[in-house]
């Protein structure tokens, strides 16, 4: 996303504090804005659900974010 510069968009992805679970926040205008027209995005996307389950985690860490400060 960096590369790409996606106008509008603000992604952050946190990891949770049991150390191997990802929340992914993605904030546009309109979704899915530009996200499936990311390589990266498209890479990242199949299979997603089988990659899920739900958890209950309270605290967490941000590793990455685009858009949303430093």
């Amino acid at each position: 996303m960096a590369r790409a510069r996606p106008a509008g968009l603000r992604y952050v992805t946190l990891q949770l504090d049991d150390e191997r679970s990802f929340v992914d926040i993605a904030m546009a205008p309109e979704l899915p804005g530009p996200l499936p027209g990311l390589e990266s995005f498209r890479r990242y996307r199949p299979g997603l659900e089988d990659r899920c389950e739900q958890r209950s985690v309270t605290g967490f860490g941000v590793l990455g974010s685009y858009g949303f400060g430093a």
